[in-house]
């Protein structure tokens, strides 16, 4: 990961993001944005509210696209980048409280009532079809698991039954999110069946979200996260199962969530009309700056400047290469922000 680019998404610094891209992608080190990119998908999956699900869930579609081209896109990229910092100006803006960073205990007085279910129990054949993910009856483990698979099952059930307006779907979806955290920090040794020899509850809690919520959408989340994963990537990315029950309630409840305003689509848009030139100007910055030489500073009025930016037309013949890495060059715009 290149924790600089990290630390400009998300704070939301769209020019520093897209000038510190442009000069990784110089150096041609893709991996440090793919790892760059994961993890800050992490850290928004552990503050996100429900209503910007599916901003994130765009994002994540556009991430995935990402590491599985073979090609480096230069437009795609920097719009990548503008929908991450787009996303973390909006926590900025109105802040929500970041899962992960409350003690073990107030933690658990706030998500235990998920799985007090008193009014509600899987019958015989409901177990028999999670018998997948369920070990033996006679497993020590066996009551716990019950435990939480009623618990998840009975609550986005809940959730299904009640109206879009009704303000009871946030809290139950930010419950079901530390109860993750909770789980995962107690440690658990659960048997999964993703990963037999590792009983890292991690992947128990991922057998248990892709086989009953089964959805692409999960499928998707599950793929970025597993991407060369090692224990190592564990902490970094255990926002992205944090906020794996954003995407199980917005697969329910697709209308509670927005799209992209007009300001925000705007500005996405204009990326992508200036991307090209955005690079050339930017990559011709950044190779001056590297021979020393003093360059000329020009004083951009923040994000006005990439939506009246007009390309300059470089009339130059070249072969065109299906807008990859070797046609991109770049735009200056030093002082961009996000509004």
């Amino acid at each position: 990961m290149n924790d600089k680019l990290y630390e400009l998404i998300c704070s939301a610094k769209i020019n520093e993001s897209l000038y510190e891209s442009t000069n990784i992608i110089i150096k041609n080190s893709y991996e440090e944005l793919y790892y760059t990119f994961i993890n800050v998908c992490s850290y928004i999956g552990s503050f996100l509210s429900i209503n910007d699900t599916f901003l994130w869930l765009d994002t994540l579609s556009d991430l995935n696209d990402f590491i599985n081209d073979d090609n480096i896109v230069i437009t795609k990229v920097y719009i990548l980048i503008t929908k991450l910092c787009i996303i973390c100006d909006i926590n900025i803006q109105r802040p929500n409280v970041v899962t992960g960073n409350m003690n073990i205990k107030t933690l658990r007085t706030k998500i235990i009532d998920l799985f007090e279910v008193t009014d509600f129990k899987i019958s015989e054949d409901g177990i028999s079809k999670y018998i997948e993910i369920m070990p033996s009856p006679s497993s020590e483990t066996y009551p716990l698991i019950n435990q939480i698979i009623t618990g998840y099952i009975y609550n986005v059930k809940k959730i299904q039954n009640m109206e879009i307006e009704c303000l009871e779907i946030n809290t139950i979806t930010n419950k079901l999110r530390n109860s993750i955290d909770y789980i995962v920090r107690k440690k658990y040794l659960l048997e999964n069946k993703i990963y037999p020899n590792d009983n890292d509850c991690i992947w128990f809690l991922w057998s248990l979200l892709l086989y009953i919520f089964e959805s692409q959408e999960l499928k998707l989340l599950y793929n970025i996260f597993t991407y060369q994963y090692s224990k190592k990537h564990k902490t970094n990315r255990i926002g992205l199962l944090h906020g794996a029950f954003l995407l199980v309630v917005y697969n329910i409840k697709a209308d509670i969530s927005r799209k992209w305003n007009q300001r925000e689509e705007t500005i996405i848009k204009k990326i992508n009309d200036i991307g090209l030139q955005l690079f050339k100007d930017l990559k011709k910055e950044i190779i001056i700056e590297c021979d020393e030489k003093p360059i000329e500073k020009k004083n951009n009025d923040g994000l006005d400047y990439i939506v009246n930016f007009v390309p300059t037309i470089d009339n130059t013949q070249r072969p065109v290469v299906n807008n990859q890495i070797e046609e991109k060059k770049i735009v200056k715009c030093k002082d961009m922000k996000l509004y």
